[in-house]
């Protein structure tokens, strides 16, 4: 075999591997727009209902409501300590702690509850632990 065919032989080796290599970066290049895309679209969905819950925030604040702070729940060895309340909020359920803060507001609405249901959250209910909490938000939501 002559250099001229070996050399031709080496060429078109080298010329399917870049073609190879070509091929594999622009499916994960196409693979990865499609993953920004749908990043970008949750994205997008999570700036709407940020602005829906500024609205509605600006909303209340117009109507003179007050506006609860926001806490998270933790993990507390006191039981006096790890009360909380379950109450009407705008129409949806939010659960507070003792000291009154709002721990989370539910997109349950408390129109679509029994009529007892939504006395008692009008008033309040109150109970002694997170597990109780758990509970009534299941058999609200089932």
């Amino acid at each position: 075999m002559d250099f001229s065919k070996l050399t031709s032989i080496l060429c078109v080796f080298v010329l399917l591997v870049c073609l190879t290599l070509s091929i594999t970066t622009l499916t994960v290049l196409r693979n990865a727009l499609e993953e920004n895309d749908v990043l970008q679209e949750d994205a997008s969905a999570l700036v709407e209902e940020l602005n829906a819950c500024v609205a509605e925030l600006n909303s209340a604040l117009a109507d003179g409501e007050s506006i609860p702070t926001v806490s998270t729940p933790e993990e507390s060895t006191d039981a006096a300590s790890e009360c909380y309340c379950l109450r009407t909020v705008n129409g949806k359920i939010g659960i507070y702690t003792a000291e009154g803060y709002l721990v989370r507001l539910l997109d349950v609405l408390v129109d679509d509850l029994p009529p007892t249901d939504r006395e008692a959250l009008s008033k309040g209910i109150c109970v002694g632990s997170w597990r109780e909490v758990i509970s009534l938000l299941q058999d609200y939501t089932a």
